[in-house]
């Protein structure tokens, strides 16, 4: 069983990204059986995010579309993979709306109140990598979890992303 990234297989500029893929093809050239699971970025991962993306106060990310999810429901996709037969697949799962990464990356840093300033640029790159709206989206057969990023911003008013 193993954990792994949404767009892994397309965004050869990322590094991170890269090494995904490699352990994908490892695992799926091992000869063993095997369950991967791909999960689009963690709701916990927006401060993160505009972090690398800053320079000063402004923030420059791109308005690509993806669909992130809360690391709870990440973690009950893993376990019920860890504990059910190896299905010798890949599983994506992600978070139930599409929203830009520029957009995501504001409201959590709001919900901080953090006052650094989004800049949408198509043109940023995520990690590495120019992204579009294709290069995060899970495909057609993903398992969508219900946890609205709202939904799980406001579930906790002390929570720091």
């Amino acid at each position: 069983m193993a954990l792994s990234v949404v767009g892994a297989q397309v965004m050869p500029d990322s590094g991170y990204n890269t090494a995904k893929a490699a352990q994908e093809n490892l695992i799926k050239n091992s000869g063993r059986p095997y369950s991967i699971v791909r999960a689009t970025p963690f709701y916990e991962f927006a401060l993160g995010l505009a972090d690398s993306a800053t320079d000063g106060d402004v923030v420059r990310l791109p308005p690509a579309l993806f669909r992130p999810i809360a690391a709870d429901d990440v973690a009950t996709a893993v376990a019920r993979a860890a504990v059910a037969r190896p299905t010798n697949a890949v599983l994506e799962i992600a978070g139930p709306e599409a929203m830009g990464m520029d957009d995501f990356v504001r409201l959590g840093l709001a919900a901080n109140g953090d006052q650094r300033r989004v800049v949408t640029d198509a043109q940023a790159p995520y990690f590495g990598a120019v992204i579009d709206d294709h290069t995060l989206a899970p495909d057609e057969t993903a398992t969508i979890f219900a946890t609205r990023y709202s939904d799980w911003i406001d579930a906790d008013s002390s929570r720091r992303i």
